[in-house]
This record gives structure tokens, C-alpha cells and sequence, in this order.
């Protein structure tokens, strides 16, 4: 673990009793294509402290070093799988429940899903909610890599190592498939509530066509990405109402009533919005909430999308 001090040179993100967690930019010159790095760094007495941790349309590399943690799907619920080595997930479109054992340090990568395709160079057809070891992968790149960030004492040192590693592949993670880049940006800008034949038909492609292509771009199918996008606005704007921050927020937008999105709510969360609102879950959130907080706010200026393209 090599068991220096993160808190050197930067102040935690969070703290919570034993971990502590820190949410890095990247090099502007990768925003486009990498949304954040994070460090988890757990101390040697255990936790047993549940995290929830919902989808939110982003692939991610994952490090772990230290003893692992016990990670499992919220729905349907599954056993819980013991991670003691660094992986690549593609598209996730379930929640997960997460629980740290022992001392450990996880730092993660999200990128846009089109950045790991480039990254591993292959479709993320076969990547989808699963995870994938690095070893399996072959990619002697990304061990070199994890070697490296074992070694990292700081969490700057640890921003600057990743910077360096994606610039060198830029090129790569910057390929794009014009219809699904403007499908996904088209999704976010109407708030999940895509209708999907319709985008097929303004595209010019059949829709089982369309599906495809944005399964091996993004790693999840079209449908999913709507509902992971729909739920993470309408999460966002239910933890406002709570809060009082913003008292016109509507939870209920995109949803057809409120049973819609309390069956949704249950679905991402295991829980029930009243629940939530009076924090008597199983599962923290706390990291949730901090991601999602600095991904809509950075989404927040996005305007509507226009002139799609038939390609």
C-alpha cells in the first residue's frame, strides 16, 4: 500500500469515521473525454459501513490495492463479490452496495464510455455490467499503470500519473461515432426522455441498428442510458427539495406520475423516498451525492440539442 499520507497536499473531498475520499479534476486538455478521478483510502480498522452507489452513465477504471472490499448489485441482489483486484467496468445500468473490510485504497478513473472503448481498443459490447480484471484485459499498458499509482504518495501525485497515461492515448480515447455522440448528448439535453424510434428515424438507421452501435459505444443499451439519466436528474433535484436549496426543484420530471418515479426510486436506491429524506437507510450515500452534486452542476449550462444529423 505503501502507506504515505494523502492528506499532504490536498484536503479530502469527505470524510466519513475511518475513510476518506478525494473527487480530482483531470488536465483541461482531457475534460472532454475523462470525467473525474477519485481516491478512496480507507484506515486499517474496519468500517462495515455500506455505500451505495448508483449508475450514472460513466465507465470507469478501478484500482484497488490493500485488502479489497466486498462489492454487490442492489437489483436484483446478488452475493457479494470479493474485490481485491483492479478492474474495468463499461456500462453500468444497476445500482451497486459496496462495503470496506479492512484497509484499503481505490482510485478510479470515470470516463465517457467512448474513451475506455478507444482506451481498451474494442467494443464494450461484452463489458456491460460486468467487471473485467485487468490482467484478463492483456493490456500491459494498465498494469504498468497500476504498478505506478501503487507507488503514488499524493493525490496530486496521483492526478499527474493519470494525466500522463491518458495524454499519451488522446488520440484513441478522442474517436468518436458521430450518431451515438449526438444521441448521448441529445438524451442528456432532454432529461432522459428520449423517444428512441423517433431519434432512429431522424438518423436514418434502424433502430436495432442504432441499439448496436450505442451498446458498443457506451456499454449499455439506449434504453437504459435514458433511464440512468432520467433518475440521476430527478435524484438530483429530489436531494434540493430536501435540502430546501432549490424549493421549485421536480423530482417528478420525465416520469409519467409518482408512482413512475417511486418504483424507479426503489429501483436505483433499495429504499423509498421518504426513507431518504429522513436518512434512515441501510447505506450511505455520501459519495453518491458528491459526484452527482459536481456532475449536474457541470452539465447545468448544457443547452438543447439541435440539427441531428442523418449519417
Amino acid at each position: 500500500m505503501h502507506g504515505s499520507n494523502l492528506d499532504s497536499l490536498a484536503a479530502p473531498s469527505l470524510i466519513r469515521e475511518e475513510m476518506s475520499y478525494w473527487l480530482l479534476q483531470p488536465t483541461p486538455l482531457l475534460r472532454a473525454e475523462v470525467k473525474s478521478y477519485y481516491v478512496v483510502d480507507v484506515a486499517a480498522r474496519a468500517m462495515d459501513k455500506h455505500e451505495l452507489h448508483m449508475p450514472d452513465g460513466y465507465a470507469e477504471l478501478v484500482f484497488v490495492f490493500g485488502e479489497g472490499y466486498q462489492r454487490a448489485d442492489l437489483e436484483p441482489a446478488a452475493a457479494a463479490a470479493n474485490m481485491r483486484r483492479s478492474y474495468v467496468i463499461g456500462g453500468r445500468s444497476r445500482s451497486i452496495v459496496t462495503c470496506d473490510r479492512g484497509r484499503i485504497r481505490v482510485i478510479g478513473v470515470k470516463l465517457e464510455p467512448r474513451s475506455l472503448r478507444g482506451l481498451l481498443r474494442s467494443p464494450l459490447t461484452d463489458y456491460r455490467d460486468c467487471t473485467v480484471e485487468l490482467p484478463d484485459l492483456n493490456d500491459r499498458r494498465l498494469l504498468a499503470l497500476e504498478d505506478q499509482l501503487a507507488n503514488c504518495a499524493d493525490p496530486h501525485e496521483i492526478a499527474v500519473a493519470l494525466d500522463r497515461f491518458l495524454l499519451a492515448r488522446h488520440a484513441t480515447m478522442n474517436e468518436r461515432d458521430p450518431i451515438i455522440e449526438h444521441l448521448m448528448h441529445r438524451i442528456r439535453a432532454e432529461y432522459g426522455g428520449t423517444l428512441l424510434t423517433q431519434a432512429a428515424r431522424d438518423y436514418g438507421i434502424d433502430p436495432r441498428t442504432l441499439e448496436r452501435r450505442f451498446i458498443a459505444w457506451s456499454g449499455m443499451s439506449a434504453k437504459s442510458y435514458c433511464r440512468i439519466v432520467r433518475f440521476k436528474l430527478a435524484y438530483h433535484a429530489f436531494l434540493q427539495r430536501c435540502s430546501g436549496c432549490v424549493r421549485d426543484a421536480d423530482p417528478l420530471r420525465g416520469y409519467y406520475d409518482q408512482s413512475h418515479f417511486i418504483r424507479e426510486f426503489r429501483f436505483f436506491t433499495g429504499t423509498s423516498p421518504r426513507q431518504v429524506a429522513a436518512q434512515r437507510t441501510s447505506a450511505s450515500t455520501d459519495v453518491t451525492n458528491l459526484l452527482l452534486a459536481r456532475d449536474v452542476s457541470a452539465a447545468s449550462g448544457a443547452g438543447p440539442v439541435r440539427n441531428a444529423a442523418r449519417l
